[in-house]
C-alpha cells in the first residue's frame, strides 16, 4: 500500500475515532448558575490555533510503518503524555496523549461534576482534541456563571516531562480559553508544573488539581506556618493575591467573609440573594469586598478585614423596611431631567430607567447616550485591549471649543479618549526616545536615553470642571459607604471663578509604583520619582508614601543590580535631569509625565521620535504614537495636500505591538517582521532620507534628502522589501 493510501486511510480512522464535536458538546450543556469565584484580572488573548492534519497523519503513519502494524500506534495513543488542569472553583483534570487527544476528563470536586454533568461526566470529551475539550469546558463555565464578572479568572496548568511541549501547550490553551470567553471580561491565568509525586499525592488528598497545589506550595514557601489543608480551601484568586502580598497569614476565606458581613447586618445568609465576594488580599489593609441583595432593602456592600473577620465598612443592623411610597418621590421623568442636567445635556436616548434600592435608600438607575457614540467607542476599545492582551491606539483629536464649532454633531466636549482608555487599563506609560547617530540631543551632556514613566490614571485627565458667575464658596464632600461624611472648604470667591476636582486611587498608585520598580529592574536602570508633596501635602504626599512603602519589596534587588531609587521635588528633578547624562527612568504623575515626555522627546530630537507603551499590572500592553494627531497636517491631508509628517512613532507603535503579539502567540516570524521593519526605518534615516522635522537637527555635513510623508514611507517600504 502506498504512503498516500496509508495517509488517506489513517485520516479517515482518526476522524472516526476522535471527532471534533465542539458544537455537539456545547449544545448538551444546559445553562446552570453556579457560585462564581471572583478572580484576579490578568491578561487574556484571543487565538484558537489550528492544527495541521497532515503533520499529525504523517507522524502516525511513521509509527505504523516502523511497527509493522498497529501495536505501537495503540500504545502511543493510550499513553498519558500531559496532564492539564482547569481551576476556577470547579477543578477539572484532563489527561492527554502525545497527539494531544483527551484520554480522560475527571471532575475533582462537586462543582466540577455539575459542569461535566451534561458532557456525560466528561465521557463526551474522551477522544477529542485537547483544544476542543478546553474550549468546551470554558464555554460551559461561562454559560454556568462561573466566569461572568470582571474579577473572575480561570487557571490553566500544564504538567509534562517535555518542558518545551508544556510551554507550547500553556500558550496555546491560554489562547483557546481566551477565545472561548466570548464577551466575558474574565481573565486567563496559566502555568507549567513540574511532575512531582509528592505534589500529586497532596493534591489528590485534598481533592484539588496539581496546578492549584503548585500555587499552594508558593504560598507556603513564603510563610511556613501556613497549612496545605487550609490553603486548599481558598480560591485561585485568593491564593494569587496571598502570594503577591507575601503570604502574611491565613485569610478567613470568602464564605466566612460573607457570613461576617451578613451577621454584621443583622441577617443570616438565608436572608440574602445574589451574593458576590471579591478577595483583595494584596491591598492594604487586606480585605474581602462583599456585596449582596436583601429583599426590600436593595444592594448592601461591606468591606471585611481578611484575617480577623472584622467588618470595616457597611451598614449595620439592617431592618426590613417597606419601600418608600411612590407618591412621595420625584417620579421617573423628574429623575431623567435631573440626570440630563447633571450631564450637561438637553436630550438623550435612555437605555435603562429603573427605580431600585441601594443600602436601603430608594434611587433611580438611569443609563443613556447621545447621538455621539465616541465615549462608548473608547470604553469598548479599552475592554477589547484587555481581552486581547495587546493593541495599537491610533492618534485621536480630543474635542475642544473649536472642535465643537467645527463639528455641530458633537453634543459635548468629550473627555480625552487617552484618559478614558488609560483609566480602564490602569497602566503605566513608558516613553523613550528613538536615537540615531546623526542627531544629538539639544542638551549637550545627554549621552543616554531618558525614559519617562507616566502614571496613566486620574489627575486632570479624569477631573471635573465647573464655572461659576457669582460670589460664593465651594466645598468638597466625600460620602463613605458607612454613612460617614467628610467636607472641606475649597475656597470662598467674590466673583466669577473656575473650579476643578481631581482624584486618584491608592490601588492605581501602588500599581504605578510596582510597574516602575519592576521596569527599572528589567532594564537595569536607576529610577527617579518626583512630585510636589511640599505643596500638595496629602495628594502628592500619598504618592511619595506609597512609593516608599513599595520600594521595600524591591530594595534588595536594586542593591544586587547596583541601581538606585531616588525621590525629589518635581522642580528639583527638572534641574537634575538637565544636568545629567541620562540613562535613567523618570517616573512622573499623569500630567507631569505628559509635559515632561514632550520636553524630553523634543530635546532628543522630535516628539515623532519617541516610543510609547502603556503597560497594565495584568500584562496588557497598548502601543501608541506619543505625539497624538498633528492637527494642522491632518487638515492639509484632508484637502489632498502633501505633508512632511514624521511617521516613526506610529511605525514603532505597530512594530512594538506586532512583536508583542508574536511573543504572546509564539509567532516567531511575526516578531522577526517587526525587527526587520524597525531596521528598515533606521537604514532609511541612516541614508539621510528624512522628513522636514529632522532636517534641521542633523549634524553638519550629513548628506540629507528631505522628503514628504509618502516618500519617506516609500523609502522604508523599499528597504523592508529587500529584507523579506
Amino acid at each position: 500500500m502506498t504512503p498516500e493510501k496509508w495517509e488517506r486511510r489513517l485520516a479517515r480512522a482518526v476522524e472516526k475515532t476522535a471527532p471534533d464535536d465542539l458544537a455537539g458538546i456545547l449544545s448538551r450543556c444546559e445553562t446552570q448558575k453556579g457560585t462564581g469565584s471572583p478572580m484576579m484580572n490578568t491578561n487574556t488573548e484571543r487565538r484558537t490555533p489550528a492544527r495541521p492534519w497532515r503533520a499529525m497523519i504523517a507522524a502516525c503513519l511513521a509509527l505504523f510503518l516502523l511497527a509493522g502494524g498497529g501495536g505501537v500506534f495503540y500504545q502511543q495513543a493510550m499513553a498519558v503524555s500531559s496532564v492539564v488542569s482547569l481551576d476556577v472553583n470547579p477543578s477539572i483534570e484532563l489527561r492527554v496523549n502525545r497527539g494531544e487527544k483527551v484520554l480522560s476528563c475527571t471532575a475533582l470536586n462537586g462543582e466540577a461534576r455539575e459542569i461535566l454533568a451534561d458532557m456525560d461526566g466528561g465521557a463526551d470529551l474522551k477522544g477529542t482534541k485537547l483544544d476542543v475539550a478546553v474550549n468546551a469546558i470554558v464555554g460551559s463555565l461561562v454559560r454556568c456563571g462561573y466566569l461572568d464578572s470582571l474579577s473572575s479568572a480561570i487557571l490553566i496548568s500544564v504538567e509534562d516531562k517535555d518542558q518545551a511541549r508544556a510551554q507550547r501547550l500553556q500558550q496555546e490553551l491560554t489562547n483557546v480559553a481566551g477565545g472561548a470567553l466570548g464577551n466575558s471580561q474574565a481573565a486567563v491565568l496559566s502555568q507549567t508544573v513540574q511532575q512531582d509525586k509528592e505534589l500529586e499525592k497532596q493534591a489528590k488528598a485534598n481533592n484539588i488539581s496539581t496546578g492549584k497545589a503548585a500555587l499552594i506550595r508558593q504560598a507556603m514557601a513564603l510563610n511556613g506556618s501556613l497549612t496545605f489543608e487550609g490553603l486548599a480551601q481558598l480560591s485561585v484568586e485568593e491564593l494569587r493575591d496571598l502570594i503577591e502580598a507575601g503570604a502574611p497569614g491565613m485569610p478567613i476565606g470568602m464564605q466566612a467573609a460573607l457570613e461576617a458581613a451578613a451577621q454584621y447586618a443583622g441577617l443570616t445568609t438565608a436572608d440574602i440573594t445574589d451574593a458576590d465576594v471579591d478577595p483583595e488580599l494584596d491591598e492594604t489593609p487586606a480585605h474581602y469586598e462583599v456585596e449582596f441583595q436583601v429583599p426590600g432593602k436593595g444592594e448592601l456592600e461591606y468591606k471585611v478585614e481578611a484575617y480577623t473577620g472584622q467588618v470595616l465598612t457597611g451598614q449595620a443592623n439592617v431592618q426590613p423596611s417597606t419601600p418608600v411610597n411612590p407618591s412621595g418621590d420625584i417620579g421617573m421623568e423628574a429623575a431623567k431631567s435631573a440626570a440630563l442636567k447633571h450631564a450637561g445635556l438637553s436630550t438623550a436616548v435612555f437605555t435603562k430607567a429603573e427605580r431600585d434600592y441601594d443600602d436601603g435608600r430608594p434611587e433611580y438607575e438611569l443609563e443613556f447616550h447621545t447621538d455621539s457614540a465616541a465615549y462608548e467607542v473608547t470604553v469598548d476599545a479599552a475592554n477589547a485591549t484587555r481581552r486581547l492582551g495587546v493593541a495599537v491606539k491610533c492618534a485621536t483629536i480630543t474635542p475642544n471649543k473649536q472642535r465643537m464649532e467645527e463639528y455641530p454633531q458633537l453634543t459635548q466636549m468629550w473627555k480625552s479618549p487617552n484618559g478614558t482608555i488609560r483609566s480602564i487599563l490602569d497602566g503605566t506609560v513608558f516613553r523613550a526616545p528613538i536615537l540615531i547617530d546623526s542627531i544629538h540631543p539639544v542638551v549637550k551632556n545627554w549621552k543616554k536615553p531618558i525614559t519617562i514613566a507616566r502614571h496613566a490614571y486620574g489627575d486632570v485627565y479624569k477631573s471635573v470642571d465647573l464655572y461659576t458667575t457669582e460670589p460664593g464658596e465651594c466645598t468638597m464632600t466625600f460620602k463613605g459607604q458607612s454613612g460617614e461624611e467628610k467636607t472641606l472648604l475649597v475656597q470662598k470667591v467674590d466673583g466669577p471663578a473656575v473650579w476643578q476636582g481631581a482624584h486618584n486611587k491608592e490601588k492605581s498608585i501602588r500599581s504605578f509604583a510596582r510597574a516602575c520598580f519592576q521596569y527599572a529592574i528589567d532594564t537595569k536602570q536607576d529610577l527617579w520619582f518626583s512630585t510636589k508633596d511640599t505643596i500638595a501635602k496629602v495628594y502628592d504626599g500619598e504618592f511619595k508614601k506609597v512609593f516608599e512603602e513599595e520600594f521595600e519589596s524591591y530594595k534588595a534587588k536594586f542593591d544586587e543590580l547596583g541601581i538606585t531609587y531616588f525621590y525629589t521635588l518635581i522642580d528639583d528633578a527638572v534641574a537634575r535631569v538637565i544636568r545629567s547624562q541620562g540613562g535613567f527612568i523618570w517616573a512622573c504623575k499623569n500630567y507631569d509625565g505628559d509635559v515632561m515626555s514632550d520636553m524630553v522627546s523634543t530635546a532628543f530630537g522630535s516628539l515623532a521620535m519617541m516610543t510609547s507603551v502603556l503597560v497594565s499590572p495584568d500584562g496588557t500592553t497598548e502601543y501608541e504614537a506619543a505625539h497624538g494627531t498633528v492637527t494642522k497636517h491632518y487638515y492639509k491631508h484632508l484637502k489632498g495636500e502633501q505633508t512632511s509628517t514624521n511617521p516613526m512613532a506610529t511605525i514603532f507603535a505597530w512594530s512594538g505591538a506586532l512583536r508583542k503579539r508574536g511573543q504572546l502567540d509564539g509567532l516567531t516570524d511575526l516578531a522577526a517582521f517587526a525587527d526587520k521593519l524597525e531596521a528598515a526605518c533606521f537604514e532609511t534615516l541612516g541614508d539621510g532620507i528624512m522628513t522636514k522635522d529632522l532636517v534641521g537637527l542633523v549634524d553638519e555635513g550629513t548628506p540629507i534628502t528631505a522628503v514628504n510623508s509618502s516618500e519617506f514611507i516609500g523609502a522604508i517600504h523599499d528597504r523592508l522589501a529587500a529584507k523579506l
